[in-house]
C-alpha cells in the first residue's frame, strides 16, 4: 500500500470516529445548553432565589449604628445579606452596603458587586 492512500484512509477513519462521538455526545445532552447549566451551577455566584432579611447580632448592630451616627445618618434598618460581612443599610435619605471587619466601611455605589445588586432587587 502506498503512502497517500494509507494517510487518506486514516484521515477518513479519524473524522468518521470524531463525527460518531460528537453525534452521540449531542444525543445524550452534552451540548452548549448543558455546558451553560454547569457553568451556572458551579462557576457563577450562587445568589439565593429569594432575598431574606437575616437577623443582625447586637454587637454588629451597635458597631454599624455608632459609625453611621458619627456620620450623621439617621438609621432606619440594617439587613444582613448572605454575603460575608456585608450588610444592607437603609436610612431616611438613601440606602447602601457596609462591610463589617475590624471597622465598619461604607461601600461606594461604584464598588457594589452585581450579585449584591441582584440580591437587593429581590428584597
Amino acid at each position: 500500500m502506498s503512502l497517500i492512500p494509507f494517510i487518506s484512509l486514516w484521515v477518513i477513519i479519524f473524522f468518521l470516529v470524531l463525527y460518531v462521538v460528537m453525534k452521540a455526545a449531542v444525543r445524550h445532552g452534552i451540548d452548549s445548553s448543558h455546558t451553560y447549566q454547569l457553568i451556572q451551577k458551579y462557576i457563577e455566584p450562587n445568589i439565593p432565589e429569594k432575598a431574606e432579611r437575616g437577623p443582625v447580632d447586637q454587637e454588629t448592630f451597635n458597631r454599624i449604628y455608632e459609625t453611621l451616627n458619627e456620620q450623621n445618618f439617621l438609621l432606619q434598618e440594617i439587613i444582613k445579606t448572605p454575603f460575608d460581612n456585608i450588610y444592607f443599610v437603609k436610612t431616611k435619605e438613601e440606602h447602601f452596603f457596609v462591610q463589617v471587619g475590624e471597622g465598619v466601611t461604607l461601600i461606594d455605589q461604584e464598588d457594589v458587586k452585581d450579585e449584591w445588586k441582584q440580591w437587593m432587587e429581590r428584597l
